[in-house]
C-alpha cells in the first residue's frame, strides 16, 4: 500500500501530464478562439450579472450571440442588464499659464448607459465548443474534506437540481450556495471550493469585515495583477484573430518551440520566433504584432488610413464615390507638400503633443509663403488624422483642439488687396472683348463661349463642361438648369492618369435654376445657331472638338474639360496684361465675385435672392463676396438683409 506521499505525488504527476496535454491540444486551441470572441466584462458587471443571474455561465449581447455563435435568443427571456460606457465630448474653459487667457478644448466625458445582455441558458441554436467535462472519481476523506468545507463556508450549502450546464452557484440576496446533487466526489469538491471562493468574496458581511483588515495591504499588487490579466486577454484576442497553429512540441536540436509569424491576411514573413514554453512563445508573438497594432501607427500610415475610411460608407464607381476620390486626391496632394519627407511623416501617432502640431506648422510657414487658406488647408489634413485616430480608439488625447492658431496670423503673407481679387470695370470690358473677337474668328472654338457664359453668369468652373442643349429651359420659367458638375479623379486608386466624370450633383448638393436674364438670352440668341451648325448631333452645350487628320478638318469630340476653360483663360490673360499671379486670387472664379456683388447691391442687400441665384450659402455670400462693395454699398445690402429678417420674424 503506496503512502499518503506518494499518492499525493502520482496524483500530481498526472495532474502536471495532463495539463500539458491540454494546453498543447488542437481543441485546447479552438476553445481559446471560441472564448476569445465573448467581451470581458467589468468587475461591476460580473457583479451585476450574477446578482440577477446566479448560474450565469457564457454572457454575450443579442447580436453577438448571433453573429459569432449563430445562436438565438429564446423567446420571452429576459435580459441581464449590465452598464456600458457612452462617452461624449464637450468643451471647457482653461487658463493659459503662460498668457494667462482663457482657451476652449475639447474634452471627452465618460458617461455610461444600460445595455442588455443574455446568459447562454437563455439562448438555443449551434453548441458551445466545450473544454472543460465534468471531473470523475473519488475523494480520500471525501466526507471530512466536505465537513470542513462546510465550517469554513460563510453560507450554508444545499444539495439540488440546478438548472442550465453550471454545476453550482452562490446567491448573493439569499446567501446559500447551491450544487447540483449526483456529482461525482471529485466534481463536488471542485464546485463547492469555486462557490466557496464566490461567497467569500461576494457576501456583504465578509466584505465589510474584510475591508478593515486590507486596509493595510498593498494595493499596487492587486493592480499589477489586473493589468497583467487584461493584458494577457488581449493577448489571447489578438493571436486568435491570426489563426496561428502552435507546434505540436519543441524542436529536437535546441529544446524550443519555432513558428514562423504571418500578418494579418495570412501571408508568411521572413521571421520566426521560439520559446522555451508555449506561453513565452505567445508573448513574443504578441509584442511582434502589437506593435502593428492602429496606436503604433506613424502620422503617415493614420493619415492613409482616414483617407480609405471615407469610401468605406459609398459604392464603388458611384457620383459619392467619384466626389471623395477627387476630396481624397487633393488631400494627398496637400500632405505631399506639407507633410512628406518631414520628422513627423513617420512619428508615431501615439507621441504627438500639441508642440509637435505648433513646430509642423511653424516649419512650413518658415519654408513657404502660406496665405490663410493654405494655412486652414494644412490645418485641415492635421485634423482629419488626429479626429481619426481618437475616434478609432488609437489615441486617448487629441492634441489638436488644444492648438491656439491665432499666433499664427503674423507669419501668415497678407492676402491682396479686396479691390485686386475681382475685375475693374475696364478689365471686364477688355475681356469681353476679346471673347467677342475670338468668337468671330474661330466660332468652331466653343471654349471662348463656355468662358464668356462663365463671364456673365458666374457659374462655376466645373458647372460648365457638363451643360446638355436639355437644360435650357423655356417653360413658365425659362432658365439654366444646373444639377451637374465635372470632377477630375483617378481612374484607380492604382492607375496616376487623370479621368474627368460628370456627376450629377452641383458643389453643393443643391440644384438650381438660374432666371432667362436679358444677358443670358442674348448670349443663347447669338450662340446656339453657330453651335448646331457646327455640332449638330451632340447632346453637349459646349462639345469637345478635334481635328481629323484624315479629312483635315474639325469634328466633335465629347465635352469639354474644366482644363481646358483655364487654359483657355491664362492665354488670355497673358495677351491682354492682366494680372494673374499668386500674389492675387484670380481665375475664372473671381467672375463670381463682380457678379454676386454687382446682384447684391442691385436687390438692396437680399442675401437669400442671392445666394440662390449663384448656389452659395448666405454664409457665404457674408464672408466671400461683400468685400468688393464700397461702405455705402455695405451698409445697404446689410440693412436690408436685417430688415428682411426681422420682417420674417
Amino acid at each position: 500500500m503506496s503512502t499518503r506521499s506518494e499518492q499525493v505525488k502520482a496524483l500530481t504527476d498526472q495532474l502536471e501530464q495532463g495539463v500539458k496535454d491540454v494546453f498543447l491540444s488542437d481543441n485546447y486551441l479552438n476553445f481559446l478562439r471560441t472564448m476569445a470572441k465573448f467581451h470581458s466584462y467589468s468587475v461591476n458587471n460580473e457583479l451585476l450579472i450574477h446578482l440577477q443571474c446566479p448560474n450565469a455561465s457564457y454572457v454575450a449581447g443579442y447580436t453577438t450571440w448571433r453573429d459569432k455563435f449563430h445562436r438565438h435568443v429564446k423567446a420571452n427571456e429576459q435580459g441581464i442588464r449590465i452598464l456600458a460606457p457612452a462617452p461624449y465630448r464637450c468643451h471647457e474653459e482653461v487658463d493659459d499659464p503662460i498668457t494667462h487667457e482663457l482657451t476652449v478644448r475639447q474634452i471627452t466625458v465618460m458617461s455610461y448607459r444600460t445595455t442588455v445582455c443574455f446568459d447562454y441558458s437563455q439562448t438555443e441554436g449551434e453548441p458551445l465548443l466545450e473544454l472543460i467535462h465534468a471531473l470523475t472519481g473519488d475523494v480520500f476523506q471525501y466526507e471530512d474534506l466536505l465537513a470542513a468545507i462546510r465550517r469554513v463556508s460563510p453560507a450554508p450549502i444545499d444539495f439540488t437540481d440546478v438548472t442550465g450546464q453550471a454545476y453550482g452557484y452562490f446567491s448573493p440576496n439569499e446567501n446559500k450556495i447551491v450544487i447540483q446533487s449526483g456529482l461525482s466526489q471529485v466534481q463536488t469538491v471542485k464546485t463547492a471550493l469555486h462557490e466557496l471562493t464566490h461567497s467569500l468574496l461576494h457576501s456583504r458581511d465578509v466584505l465589510k469585515e474584510n475591508q478593515k483588515d486590507s486596509a493595510n495591504l498593498n494595493s499596487g499588487s492587486s493592480a499589477l495583477q489586473e493589468e497583467i490579466a487584461r493584458e494577457r486577454i488581449v493577448r489571447d484576442k489578438i493571436l486568435s484573430s491570426y489563426n496561428f497553429t502552435f507546434p505540436n512540441g519543441p524542436c529536437k536540436s535546441d529544446g524550443c518551440y519555432h513558428l514562423h509569424l504571418h500578418n494579418a491576411e495570412g501571408k508568411t514573413i521572413s521571421r520566426t520566433v521560439k520559446a522555451k514554453t508555449i506561453e513565452e512563445l505567445k508573448d513574443k508573438i504578441y509584442k511582434y504584432h502589437k506593435d502593428m497594432l492602429p496606436s503604433s501607427l506613424t502620422f503617415a500610415e493614420m493619415f492613409q488610413q482616414a483617407q480609405q475610411d471615407v469610401f468605406r460608407y459609398v459604392k464603388q464607381d458611384s457620383d459619392a464615390y467619384r466626389s471623395k476620390l477627387n476630396s481624397s486626391n487633393r488631400r494627398q496632394q496637400l500632405f505631399d507638400r506639407f507633410i512628406s519627407g518631414t520628422p513627423w511623416e513617420k512619428k508615431k501617432i501615439t507621441t504627438f503633443t500639441v508642440q509637435d502640431i505648433d513646430d509642423m506648422i511653424l516649419y512650413n510657414l518658415q519654408r513657404y509663403d502660406l496665405r490663410t487658406r493654405a494655412l486652414s488647408s494644412l490645418k485641415s489634413i492635421i485634423r482629419m488624422t488626429f479626429d481619426y485616430a481618437i475616434s478609432h480608439g488609437c489615441i486617448k488625447y487629441n492634441p489638436y483642439p488644444d492648438l491656439d492658431s491665432r499666433r499664427y496670423r503674423d507669419l501668415l503673407v497678407p492676402d491682396a488687396p479686396v479691390r485686386e481679387r475681382g475685375y475693374t470695370e475696364d478689365e471686364l470690358n477688355r475681356i469681353l472683348n476679346y471673347l467677342h473677337q475670338k468668337e468671330e474668328s474661330d466660332p468652331r472654338c466653343t471654349t471662348s463661349w463656355a468662358l464668356e457664359l462663365i463671364v456673365i453668369c458666374a457659374l462655376r468652373r466645373g458647372e460648365v463642361p457638363p451643360l446638355r442643349l436639355e437644360d435650357i429651359q423655356w417653360g413658365r420659367q425659362p432658365g439654366l438648369y444646373l444639377h451637374r458638375t465635372l470632377l477630375e479623379v483617378k481612374n484607380t486608386d492604382s492607375d496616376n492618369k487623370i479621368g474627368y466624370y460628370p456627376v450629377e450633383h452641383t458643389k453643393t448638393h443643391k440644384d438650381r435654376l438660374y432666371p432667362m436674364s436679358d444677358q443670358l438670352k442674348e448670349f443663347l440668341d447669338r450662340y446656339l445657331p453657330i453651335r448646331n451648325a457646327h455640332y449638330p448631333t451632340s447632346p453637349f452645350l459646349f462639345p469637345a472638338r478635334r481635328w481629323d487628320n484624315k479629312n483635315h478638318r474639325w469634328e466633335e469630340g465629347g465635352m469639354i474639360t474644366d482644363q481646358t476653360i483655364p487654359s483657355f483663360y491664362s492665354r488670355m490673360c497673358t495677351q491682354l496684361g492682366i494680372k494673374r499671379d499668386s500674389s492675387c486670387i484670380r481665375g475664372t472664379h473671381a467672375f463670381r465675385r463682380n457678379a454676386i456683388t454687382d446682384t447684391m447691391v442691385a436687390s438692396g442687400g437680399n442675401i437669400d435672392l442671392t445666394a440662390q441665384i449663384f448656389g452659395n450659402s448666405p454664409e457665404t455670400i457674408r464672408k466671400a463676396y461683400l468685400l468688393d462693395m464700397d461702405y455705402d454699398a455695405k451698409l445697404a445690402a446689410l440693412n436690408g438683409c436685417q430688415q428682411k429678417k426681422a420682417m420674417v420674424v
